[in-house]
Formats: C-alpha cells, sequence, structure tokens
C-alpha cells in the first residue's frame, strides 16, 4: 500500500481528517510506502509557503532537497554527512 502525500501528512501529524478505515489499515498493513515524491511535494509546498511544516527548522537554506534532508535527521536524531557549509546552522550534527 503506498500513501499519498495528504495520507502521509495526517498520518505523522495523528490528525483526525484520516479516517478510520484509513487508519486501520494503515496498521494493518505489512508493506507501507510513501513516494519520493511526496518528500518532494512537501518540501516544494514548505518552501513556497503552501505547507506549515516543520516551522522550527530556519530558512538559511533555500534548496527544498536539503532542508527535506534536514528535517530528516532532526526527526530522526541522526547527523549529516556533508560538505555544505550552511547546514551547521541548523541544529543538527555535521559529519565532514
Amino acid at each position: 500500500m503506498i500513501l499519498d502525500t495528504n495520507a502521509f501528512i495526517w498520518l505523522i501529524f495523528d490528525s483526525e481528517k484520516l479516517t478510520d478505515v484509513a487508519k486501520r489499515k494503515i496498521r494493518d498493513c505489512e508493506n507501507l510506502y510513501v513516494s519520493i515524491a511526496s518528500l518532494w511535494e512537501i518540501a516544494i509546498k514548505q518552501s513556497i509557503g503552501k505547507l506549515d511544516m516543520i516551522k522550527h527548522l530556519p530558512f538559511h537554506h533555500r534548496d527544498p532537497f536539503d532542508r527535506l534532508i534536514l528535517a530528516q535527521a532532526m526527526v530522526n536524531d541522526m547527523p549529516v554527512i556533508t560538505s555544505d557549509s550552511i547546514i551547521p546552522k541548523y541544529n543538527v550534527e555535521v559529519i565532514w
């Protein structure tokens, strides 16, 4: 089963917009997928102001893909291996 972007967002924020049927199917699913396209959509919509997620992520970096990587690192408490000189401005461990 694959989640559409809206269903993925509603799932991670435990939104009431996700139906009980959908919640039950997700809970019982052995293989649940999210498309990389959904992650791109979230990053792009966030960067143009159409989506209000990860508000605490300062706008030091304008590249939506790097912001997506940063958000993932922050949510999962992971270091980022990068030579990008802007990324250390965020609250993540940088390895280089």
